[in-house]
């Protein structure tokens, strides 16, 4: 789950929604460690196989912690309001980046989102949360008409259009040739067929399957080609539209299709592409985000959440501490030398003369006898298997050593194990998390 998504810390307490809510009380189910027959926090969660429970609890998360009273037809797809969250939260975060990078801040933000849905739950969440403005579109009719009523059920006409398009239209042709918008969000249809979508075969026969039922019409679920063929479409307008749009991002329901998405988008030379992976539960997705925009570095191609920037190769020297041209070669030869010493490489100083004023600096004429830079972790896990194997050998010859408790000093202190997840279905660790999927060529 996202860092910022208020489930993340906080589950809901289904009794309290109920109350707020009291249609959805028929579906509470009491926990079996909750025996008393006093009501207390968390005592009840509901059936998430059941699709009108579903339906209930997403109406009343929507209600009681943003303000926002939806209906959602029987026969169209129950949208999870964490996992949904999750994706208003990375955009903020792909935003927020613009933002700094080009102090934009308080201006007004556009989106839009293809294939809304019935309960336009995307532009609804968006504008309750952050304020933003939405163009939303639907290629179903009767998704569209349920889609513009919740937005008129929330006053929320002059921020969210609703807006029905044909099956060949993605972008081009749904949005306007003289508006520039900030980001293009989708949630795609994740399967082929109905075999595709069954029999399962969009998850790996290790993993169980997810507790909740599957709701959604075929026009939300299927697609000919599946979502692999859904946002090349979406690729092959952004070709063409490029920085008319800052940001085109879609989700993904299968991990092997992050690979082959990011895959094509090397292939057209796109110049920055971000990925991200959310984890809520037993349910995983992934998002995929790319831009035409200028002015990034070439280190920002294909970055995941898990991938870490290498450490910068200059070092700055602030202007208040150059007292003299010396002063200032002193400090950066003072750093180099720690530096050169942590990799184990012999240098020789020499002095030589710069040009300018006739001023001087210093050359280091530097030779590395062994490799101490490469496979650092495999060094470090090597060193510490030794230690623990010469602290063994100690402790079966009798030898005295030192032991440390837990909570002292030294090791930190208690670590409070376990702490509680933030989903509906798991007590696991649930964090927005990433994995190398696509490399640069």
């Amino acid at each position: 789950m996202h860092p910022r998504n208020r489930y993340r810390e906080h589950k809901p307490d289904f009794l309290d929604l109920a109350r707020h809510r009291p249609s959805l009380m028929p579906y509470l189910v009491r926990k079996k460690a909750s025996s008393s027959s006093e009501p207390a926090p968390y005592s009840h969660t509901v059936d998430f196989s059941n699709p009108e429970a579903l339906r209930e609890l997403a109406c009343a998360l929507l209600s009681k912690d943003f303000g926002l009273e939806v209906v959602l037809p029987e026969d169209r797809l129950v949208p999870m309001v964490p996992q949904r969250l999750n994706y208003i939260h990375w955009l903020e975060d792909l935003l927020m980046e613009e933002t700094e990078r080009e102090g934009e801040e308080g201006k007004k933000v556009l989106g839009v989102d293809i294939g809304t849905g019935a309960s336009c739950i995307y532009p609804l969440l968006g504008t309750a949360v952050n304020g933003w403005h939405f163009l939303a579109t639907e290629v179903d009719g009767a998704s569209v008409q349920s889609a513009s009523d919740n937005v008129t059920r929330n006053n929320l006409q002059d921020k969210i259009s609703v807006v029905k398009v044909s099956l060949e239209t993605v972008l081009i042709g749904a949005v306007c040739e003289s508006q520039h918008y900030d980001f293009v969000m989708c949630n795609p249809p994740f399967y082929t067929d109905k075999k595709d979508r069954y029999e399962g075969s969009q998850r790996t026969s290790h993993r169980p399957a997810p507790p909740t039922f599957s709701t959604g019409s075929e026009v939300e679920t299927m697609v000919e080609g599946g979502e692999v063929e859904f946002v090349r479409r979406i690729i092959s307008d952004s070709l063409t539209l490029r920085t008319q749009i800052r940001w085109y991002t879609s989700m993904l329901g299968k991990k092997a299709n992050m690979k082959t998405i990011c895959q094509e988008l090397k292939k057209h030379q796109v110049p920055v592409v971000r990925w991200t992976q959310f984890v809520q539960g037993k349910t995983h997705r992934w998002a995929v985000a790319w831009t035409f925009a200028d002015g990034r570095g070439e280190e920002s191609l294909f970055l995941g959440p898990g991938r870490k920037k290498s450490q910068p190769l200059a070092l700055s020297v602030p202007h208040e501490r150059m007292e003299t041209a010396a002063s200032a070669v002193e400090r950066v030869l003072h750093q180099l030398k720690a530096s050169l010493g942590e990799l184990k490489i012999e240098f020789e100083r020499e002095a030589v003369e710069m040009g300018g004023e006739g001023g001087r600096g210093c050359q280091l004429a530097c030779e590395a006898r062994t490799n101490t830079w490469s496979h650092q972790r495999k060094r470090k896990r090597l060193k510490q298997r030794l230690e623990e194997q010469a602290q063994q050998t100690k402790l079966q010859s009798g030898e005295s050593v030192q032991t440390l408790q837990p909570g002292t000093e030294e090791d930190g202190g208690g670590g409070g194990g376990g702490g509680g997840g933030g989903g509906f279905e798991s007590r696991e660790e649930n964090a927005v998390k990433g994995n190398e999927v696509c490399s640069r060529g």
